[in-house]
């Protein structure tokens, strides 16, 4: 059986525009059959040319323009040195000239953010095969739970990360939100907590569908049984 592997990854940008934004903070966790195999978090220059850090994307990560020129720590790196580390991390799992070996990509609102943002700065650093290391499309855990609470989305607030977590009674720490690490922590608990259910609905349907099987099966043969006349045995 192949290895199941996931990448959970989660952006940190300069705005909400996944089609002109800047990467500043790009945050994943490599998973491979349930067992989390190593985790990243890797903080990054700007390019030159990319948008401003606007300040209400500031207000949420906490990152802003003076604190990347301060580079207090030398934390920030630049953008070329940022995609080696990302694509080392990931040539360690995967084989990247192997069409059948990639990651599944998880995030929340990834398809419509978070793999748009990642594929543009791959293509920024000049690298347009970032389909290599990703299988196409990516898991969406926000839309995952759409999909299971559509009827009922009326009454649900928002459908932030913080908010679909506490709905299914995860507890939350508030001074940690907007940290990759701790969102990718909460997606992947959310992710699981849906797998989980999945796999128990699929083995009562399962169940079912065998004893519906069994059923089918018995009616056949009483039909058959009735359909067949009795045998005369009896010697003239």
């Amino acid at each position: 059986m192949n290895e199941k592997k996931i990448c959970y990854i989660d952006l940190e940008t300069g705005n909400p525009h996944p089609e002109n934004t800047t990467l500043i903070q790009l945050s994943g966790a490599i998973e491979i059959n349930w067992v989390i195999q190593e985790k990243f978090d890797i903080f990054i220059k700007p390019f030159p040319g990319d948008p401003p850090i606007e300040q209400q994307a500031s207000d949420k990560h906490g990152i802003t323009a003076d604190i990347i020129a301060e580079n207090k720590d030398n934390k920030f790196v630049a953008p070329e040195v940022a995609y080696k580390m990302i694509t080392d991390i990931l040539n360690k799992y995967v084989k990247k000239f192997d069409k059948k070996d990639k990651f599944i990509f998880v995030g929340y609102n990834s398809h419509s953010f978070d793999f748009p943002v990642l594929r543009k700065f791959f293509e920024k650093n000049n690298d347009v095969y970032i389909g290599s290391y990703f299988w196409y499309p990516c898991v969406d855990v926000m839309l995952m739970y759409m999909a299971d609470w559509y009827s009922i989305r009326d009454t649900i607030d928002n459908f932030q990360l913080q908010t679909i977590a506490k709905l299914k009674g995860i507890e939350i720490d508030e001074t940690r939100l907007h940290d990759g690490l701790y969102d990718i922590q909460l997606t992947r608990e959310l992710f699981i907590r849906r797998e989980k259910e999945m796999h128990n609905l699929r083995s009562v349907y399962g169940q079912v569908q065998m004893e519906l099987a069994k059923k089918q099966e018995e009616a056949k043969q009483s039909a058959q049984q009735q359909a067949t006349p009795p045998i005369d045995t009896k010697i003239n």
